[in-house]
């Protein structure tokens, strides 16, 4: 599972140091996630298989991205 991953249509790195949450759902292509990144902008920290709800309504925080994985 580290490598690169494209979420929203964006490239991103998970590492062995990502911390991945599974709480609505499976890890699988077009699910939906929050992703909270590092200081570089493309290294994830934290991975959260998230509802399709809450992928839907977005979020306000400037340090997550919601997002359907592909």
């Amino acid at each position: 599972m580290v490598g690169a991953w494209v979420i929203g249509g964006q490239s991103y790195v998970v590492t062995s140091q990502t911390e991945i949450k599974v709480g609505s759902g499976e890890i699988s292509q077009g699910a939906c996630v929050k992703v909270h990144l590092q200081a570089d902008g493309t290294t994830v920290r934290e991975l959260e298989i998230e509802s399709a709800e809450a992928c839907a309504a977005g979020d306000d925080s400037s340090s997550a991205v919601f997002a359907a994985m592909w």
